[in-house]
C-alpha cells in the first residue's frame, strides 16, 4: 500500500519575547497551516508552553501533538503536530560543545537546545525525525570556522540515529547549514549516507539558505512493499 505525506517544517522564532507580538503572530502561523493540506508539521524553537498553547488552540485539526516535557516548555523547543496518529515519541540530545572548543559563552548556553525529536506514523513504517542543530551565529561557512567541530559532530550523531532504524525516514528541521558550507554537501555521504537532500531549488530566494528536509530510505524492500517517495513541503519558512 502507497503511503502518501505531506510534511512541513518551521522554526517559528519565539524568543526573543519582546517586541514581537507573540500571540498576534502564533495565530497567524497556527490558522495558515490549520487551513493547509499539511499532513504533519515539525516545529522548531516553541521554547515554552504557552507558545505551545497558543499554537494548539489555532491548529484543532492537527489532533496529535509529540514533545517531550521540560521544566519550562518542550525539550529542545521541538514539536511535532499531526492529523495522522503518531506513536513512540523520542527526544535526542545532540553532542554538546566542551569548554575548549573556543567558542562563546553564549553559543555554548544555546547548543544545550541543540537536538531531535523523533516519532513514528502509527501502524506504519515510516519514522519522522524534527532536529535543530546548533547555529553558525559568525556566519562563517570557511572549512576551518570555529563552529565546525561542533556541527560536524551533531550532524554526525543525527546520521547515526537514521542508521540505526531501517524505518523510512524523514528528516526535517532547522539545520542551521547553509548551502555554501562543506558540511552541507558532506551530509548525504559522510555524516548520513543514504539521506536524499529535498530542498525547493526552484526558489532562487532559498539561495545560500538551510537545509529544510531529507528522506532516508535504508532498508530495500520487495516491490511490492515498497513505498512512493515521501513528498514534502518546506515552503513555509
Amino acid at each position: 500500500m502507497t503511503t502518501q505525506l505531506t510534511v512541513a517544517t518551521l522554526n517559528i522564532r519565539g524568543l526573543p519575547l519582546k517586541g514581537t507580538r507573540v500571540a498576534g503572530r502564533f495565530a497567524a502561523i497556527a490558522a495558515e497551516l490549520d487551513s493547509s493540506k499539511i499532513d504533519l508539521i515539525c516545529l522548531q524553537e516553541v521554547f515554552d508552553y504557552y507558545h505551545l498553547r497558543l499554537l494548539r488552540q489555532g491548529m484543532p485539526s492537527f489532533t496529535q501533538v509529540a514533545y517531550r516535557p521540560s521544566l519550562a516548555g518542550p525539550r529542545g523547543g521541538l514539536v511535532t503536530l499531526s492529523r495522522q496518529p503518531l506513536s513512540d515519541t523520542a527526544y535526542i540530545k545532540l553532542p554538546q560543545p566542551s569548554r575548549r572548543s573556543g567558542l562563546p559563552v553564549r553559543a555554548r548556553v544555546n547548543a544545550l537546545h541543540s537536538g531531535l525529536l523523533a516519532v513514528h506514523l502509527a501502524g506504519s513504517r515510516i519514522r519522522v525525525l524534527n532536529v535543530h542543530p546548533a547555529a553558525n551565529t559568525d556566519g562563517d561557512w570557511s572549512e576551518h570556522n570555529r563552529f565546525r567541530q561542533l556541527q560536524g559532530d551533531q550532524l554526525t550523531a543525527l546520521g547515526q540515529v537514521v542508521k540505526a532504524n531501517m524505518a523510512t525516514t524523514v528528516v526535517c528541521g532547522d539545520f542551521n547549514v547553509a548551502r555554501i558550507s562543506t558540511l552541507h554537501h558532506a551530509l548525504p555521504s559522510c555524516h548520513a549516507p543514504g539521506l536524499q537532500l529535498q530542498t525547493d531549488s526552484s526558489d532562487p530566494s532559498l539561495a545560500g539558505q538551510e537545509v529544510t528536509a531529507a528522506v532516508s530510505e535504508f532498508r530495500q524492500p520487495s516491490e511490492a512493499e515498497r513505498p512512493k517517495r515521501l513528498p514534502s513541503r518546506s515552503s513555509l519558512r
